[in-house]
């Protein structure tokens, strides 16, 4: 199968977070035909659905001439198509954002050995990249909306997040079009866990990678604390070509140090910490250590206690080029009726008040991560 020019890989891996809102604008705001984009960004999108198309060969940009004009002066190549057309090609003839899924997928993952699509990920990580924590429908729709890069998808957030339901996987997947990793986690507590749950862990990865996610998020330890590396190779191997994410059982472990080398060769992808303590700010100096001792080989990202008023500072005081956050706001129950002589949960109250993603709170983030440099690490780790 043909593979992406590096001329192609470069251009992509420096404008991949506007990527995929640029694709979008052409296939389903005939920006193009109103001659709206800059002529680097009509680069952008040619090379983009060139590599969904796996089609080496380059392709000739529509000039302000006319389809007569061009046909009288040299004739019609059927051969050449504007970048509309090709985004059209590559399935994406549909306002659904399942459709804008598939053209992400075929643009990022266009191989199934996910060896060879590795530059894609790595590209991903030169720039900041935020994950939102969403455990409903409403709230994966709004962090879509408001420009996350992905979102977490669980269920019962209260819990610290556990399996969402294939039910509540299938609708979100249908409804947005960034990535989406499923959460798998059998029940709340420690994470430490049966044979019995092990397996119906292996059958809820399974579930997902079925449905169409993007990537799964677990963790696994021994009775001692440490990471148990034969359980999360098997899991990684059952989701693969999926991406995987070790969650923050990462930060009950006995020894992070020790956790990170278990972790990187049992082969994740990418590891979610708060640096073994409550929240970032009090972990970031072990966050920074982390990413250090990481050496790319695998993804330190930041999560736990992370704001729109914090997430400067942690970024560069850690190094770390993703962030994950649930940036959520009380919402009042649209009930008229109310029983409040009983609660339902372990919580008194919750009934009649829903926690979800802001959009507000979404946007703002992502303006503070847009106005960082680069490379923003400052080293202050006090």
């Amino acid at each position: 199968m043909a593979k992406p020019s590096d001329g192609a890989k470069k251009l992509i891996g420096d404008f991949s977070p506007k990527l995929v809102e640029l694709t979008d604008r052409v296939l389903f705001d005939d920006v193009w035909e109103r001659k709206e984009l800059s002529k680097r960004d009509r680069s952008l999108v040619t090379v983009a659905a060139l590599v969904a198309l796996n089609r080496p060969r380059p392709v000739a940009i529509p000039s302000r001439q006319s389809p007569r004009e061009r046909s009288q002066k040299r004739g019609v190549d059927r051969g050449h198509h504007s970048p509309g057309v090709l985004l059209r090609m590559a399935e994406c003839n549909d306002r659904r954002p399942a459709c804008k899924r598939s053209f992400r997928k075929k643009l990022i993952a266009n191989d199934p050995d996910p060896a060879s699509i590795r530059w894609t990920e790595e590209s991903m990580a030169e720039h900041l990249i935020l994950e939102v924590c969403a455990d409903s429908i409403e709230s994966a729709i709004t962090a879509d909306r408001a420009g996350a890069h992905r979102v977490e998808l669980c269920s019962s957030l209260a819990e610290g997040g556990v399996t969402p339901s294939p039910g509540l996987i299938a609708t979100v997947l249908s409804k947005v079009s960034l990535g989406v990793f499923v959460m798998i986690r059998p029940r709340a507590g420690d994470f430490c866990y049966s044979l019995d749950e092990f397996n119906a862990m292996e059958q809820d990865v399974s579930t997902a990678k079925q449905l169409g996610a993007d990537g799964v998020v677990f963790g696994i330890l021994k009775e001692d604390g440490r990471v148990d590396v034969p359980r999360v190779r098997r899991l990684i191997e059952v989701a693969r070509p999926l991406k995987v994410t070790f969650h923050r059982a990462f930060d009950m472990s006995r020894d992070l140090s020790e956790s990170l080398e278990d972790v990187i060769s049992a082969g994740v992808d990418r590891i979610l910490t708060s640096g073994g303590e409550q929240n970032v700010e009090l972990g970031k100096k072990k966050i920074a250590q982390l990413v250090q001792a990481a050496k790319d080989r695998v993804n330190i990202m930041a999560g736990a206690g992370l704001t729109e008023q914090n997430v400067r500072q942690i970024v560069c005081d850690t190094g770390v080029r993703e962030v994950h956050a649930s940036l959520r706001t009380a919402m009042p129950s649209p009930m008229l009726h109310r029983n409040e002589k009983l609660s339902l949960g372990s919580v008194t109250g919750p009934e009649y008040e829903r926690l979800v993603v802001g959009e507000q709170r979404v946007r703002t983030l992502l303006a503070v991560l847009e106005g960082l440099p680069e490379t923003s690490y400052s080293g202050n780790q006090a």
